[in-house]
């Protein structure tokens, strides 16, 4: 369909499914676009749609000084000292977790996989013990994730959206009930990171 759209009406295409959209093809409309060096299109309202019910005041969808205040705000997350211990702890839960794979047997890798990265983003960057804490804020997170591709756009019991919801409300308790204690230490783990940074 893409390609169809492209073929009979050019780089760029309008169009309507739950939401209108323009499309971008090709390099440089994606440039001109993401780059945005003259601030002509706001990332908050590309994003509004999608994640405001579950992933309000997100850094996606802030524009200008806020966004750039917020990106500051987590830079001390980022720099290079940071990542290498990061990178140290990943490695090993990673060679861990490949090698609980059963040997000899058919593995669906991408569940596999998936369960590994969100295991390993749990402690490597929460600092959340594998179990079940971390089985629980994996859950809420892939949920909340999911609900941002609701159709139904409201949080209306029994819908996805009203679980997305409900597993971040859950995610914002996990993480607030968690900000004195990252503070009161001195842990290598992205999160303590981030609270000793603000």
């Amino acid at each position: 369909l893409s390609k169809q759209l492209y073929e009979r009406n050019g780089p760029v295409v309008r169009t309507r499914t739950m939401v209108e959209t323009v499309l971008l093809y090709g390099p440089e409309a994606n440039q001109f676009v993401l780059q945005n060096t003259d601030q002509q299109f706001s990332s908050h309202w590309g994003w509004w749609y999608h994640l405001h019910r579950v992933f309000p005041s997100n850094v996606m969808m802030m524009d200008g000084d806020e966004h750039w205040f917020q990106r500051k705000l987590m830079a001390h997350a980022f720099k290079k000292p940071q990542l290498v211990e990061y990178l140290a702890r990943m490695n090993p839960e990673i060679k861990a977790g490949i090698g609980r794979f059963p040997v000899g047997n058919r593995v669906l890798m991408f569940p596999a996989i998936k369960r590994l990265t969100l295991d390993m983003g749990a402690k490597i960057f929460m600092g959340a013990e594998v179990g079940a804490q971390a089985a629980q804020l994996n859950h809420d997170f892939l949920v909340t994730v999911e609900a941002a591709t609701a159709i139904i756009r409201d949080p209306i019991p029994g819908t996805l959206m009203h679980r997305g919801v409900q597993s971040r409300r859950r995610l914002e308790d996990y993480f607030y009930g968690m900000i004195a204690e990252k503070r009161a230490q001195e842990l290598p783990d992205f999160f303590s990171q981030f609270c000793h940074a603000t």
